[in-house]
């Protein structure tokens, strides 16, 4: 079934996406440009390092001042002493000198959450949980810290396929960084970086080897709204009754729990039993809900698709999770769209999700385009698509 109109859309959401970290983005770039170790560190630390469940805004903040603070922060000792620190803080800092800080920090850098540390309870706090804490240093532990990463020397890498794989690796054996992490970070370094990969690359099906295509597997990170759009778009299109099954699994584990998990891991041992994931063998994937080759098939089926229609994948990517996060904020209403059979249809309902309010705005409180230059150079994408999906759009 054809995707092209839909993939080109959910790209073009990068643009709202980048504006909404614009200042972020223009920082990492001119690290990047200039080999700024610091520069890059403080961006990952706002934005990817401490991005678990469960972790504190407070950690990213903290993690921030002390690279600022400590201008050897190269020296192991140095990163002992800042380790030591950041712990004795995270223990020691009162609520209110937390939610202080964290709304100075949010203000002035318009960065994190909207809610405060003091709404976390005391053991978020209190447990920096060192040995899934990137910052964690220390000669016996099984782990890298962050601080052993030269991410300005592997950039000069990334436009081999064998540099993006050493970095990605490098990642994941630091303290809590795991595939979907790493993912992220590669991301974006690839993405605001001038390798061949980036955001100024022209993807041509026809020219990228083998291996070009499957540097782009290790540049997708898959969250709630990859899964949902992957799986509307194709693993339900591949196996036409996995989603009514699994509906009617729902409904029986209500009756019958054991019969119905006994039911669902059969069905899904089938669906991995008939999905091909080559190439994908040296990607590591995290605790997936339908286990790692669904999520790799899913990683594969994303990356395939928008090379062969010359989408790029990572502004796919942004885009994507832009439309659902921001946007959508609805899971069974995005389901419902990208269930849509007919490809036209559904690209044009999801660029009026974009650009025009209805009833359930105040509801969902979806962050529509409003800002007027940002919504005319989102229009003018979508033109540049198709000029018959912005028909009717009377914004």
């Amino acid at each position: 079934m054809n995707n092209e109109l839909t993939l080109q859309v959910i790209e073009a959401y990068s643009i709202p996406f980048r504006k909404a970290i614009q200042g972020n983005v223009e920082q990492l770039e001119d690290a990047i440009k200039e080999e700024k170790e610091k520069g890059i560190k403080e961006f990952l630390f706002a934005h990817h390092v401490f991005e678990r469940q469960n972790v504190s805004p407070y950690f990213k903040w903290q993690a921030i001042e002390l690279l600022n603070e400590n201008d050897d922060w190269r020296n192991e000792k140095t990163q002992e002493k800042m380790w030591c620190k950041f712990h004795d803080q995270a223990n020691e800092k009162s609520y209110e000198e937390l939610k202080k800080q964290y709304e100075e920090n949010k203000e002035k850098n318009n960065k994190g959450k909207q809610y405060c540390p003091c709404c976390e309870s005391k053991v978020c706090i209190k447990n920096v949980n060192a040995k899934n804490n990137p910052l964690f240093t220390s000669k016996n532990a099984n782990k890298k810290s962050i601080w052993q990463v030269d991410f300005a020397e592997h950039i000069q890498n990334l436009n081999s396929e064998d540099g993006i794989v050493k970095l990605y690796k490098e990642l994941i054996a630091i303290h809590g960084i795991g595939p979907k992490i790493a993912s992220y970070i590669l991301r974006d370094l690839v993405m605001y970086s001038d390798c061949k990969y980036g955001k100024g690359s022209t993807i041509k099906n026809k020219e990228l080897t083998e291996s070009e295509k499957v540097v782009y597997y290790y540049l997708q990170p898959i969250d709630t709204w990859l899964r949902l759009i992957a799986d509307e778009l194709f693993l339900y299109r591949k196996f036409p009754d996995l989603k009514e099954e699994l509906k009617g699994l729902k409904r029986e584990l209500m009756k019958n729990l054991e019969n119905a998990d006994a039911k669902y891991k059969n069905l899904m041992k089938n669906v991995r039993d008939n999905i091909d994931v080559k190439n994908l063998s040296g990607l590591k994937i995290g605790n997936s809900p339908d286990g790692v080759k669904i999520e790799k098939f899913r990683i594969k089926s994303i990356c395939d698709e928008c090379i062969e229609v010359g989408v790029n994948p990572l502004k796919f990517n942004q885009g994507a999770w832009y439309i659902g996060a921001r946007v959508m904020r609805c899971k069974p209403q995005f389901e419902q769209i990208l269930a849509i059979k007919d490809d036209f249809k559904r690209a044009k309902k999801l660029v009026e999700s974009g650009i025009k309010p209805d009833r359930l705005d105040a509801y969902n409180k979806r962050d529509l385009i409003k800002d007027a230059d940002l919504k005319e150079q989102f229009r003018e994408e979508i033109k540049s698509i198709e000029p018959m999906l912005l028909k009717c759009d009377k914004e």
